[in-house]
């Protein structure tokens, strides 16, 4: 979080992407937040759900050309972790689609021609091993960490004006808003393509 500010207070130029969670995490005040960040003098803040939405494509036009493929798929960094570090074997299985955030990303960079850095708002602290192990994304900044900067800093949210009642500076996402939530990834499948045959895990106990 500090080292994003400072970049940013130096002059660079760094773009945001926002993961929905923050609609939850900051409940009636995430447009606030998202105004806070552009007065701070970020290049653009952009809806991760997006990236959701082209991460179902990518999943639904990968099972097109492949439709025996039998994929372990989880935007979960953690899970990859997991597998990388602990199930090996498993590897062959794991989807090779981006998680929603690089492929927002991606979009970003090959679409948008943007070329500076780029800071996620996410709730895991656990992305950060996806965004060094990939180089696309060169700030992880949770949102728990976003807002205890708010308190330390004495920022009341409702005190920011927002001018724009549009929150995004790109088109936000549909369906991908829904990701947060236990099996997200597999309504959006099954939206789209109701016979395909998905398993849903949720839980530790699973």
């Amino acid at each position: 979080m500090q080292r994003f500010l400072d970049d940013l207070k130096k002059g660079e130029k760094i773009a945001v992407i926002v993961a929905p969670a923050i609609k939850i995490a900051f409940d009636g005040n995430w447009r606030h937040a998202l105004q806070w960040l552009r007065n701070a003098g970020v290049a653009g803040v952009y809806d991760v759900a997006y990236g959701a939405d082209i991460c179902t494509w990518a999943h639904l036009r990968y099972w097109e050309q492949h439709p025996d493929a039998k994929l372990m798929t989880q935007p979960c960094a953690v899970i990859v972790n997991y597998v990388l570090k602990h199930r090996p074997k498993l590897l062959e299985n794991l989807s090779p689609i981006h998680s929603p955030m690089l492929c927002e990303v991606v979009y970003l960079r090959k679409y948008m021609n943007y070329t500076g850095k780029i800071a996620a708002i996410s709730p895991c602290i656990g992305k950060g091993d996806e965004f060094r192990q990939t180089g696309l994304v060169q700030y992880n900044v949770t949102m728990d960490h976003l807002k205890r900067y708010f308190i330390e800093n004495e920022i009341n949210l409702p005190d920011i004006k927002i001018y724009s009642e549009f929150e995004f500076d790109m088109e936000p996402g549909l369906e991908g808003a829904i990701y947060p939530r236990p099996g997200g990834l597999a309504t959006n499948l099954l939206y789209h393509n109701p016979n395909l045959e998905i398993l849903n895990i949720e839980g530790p106990a699973n």
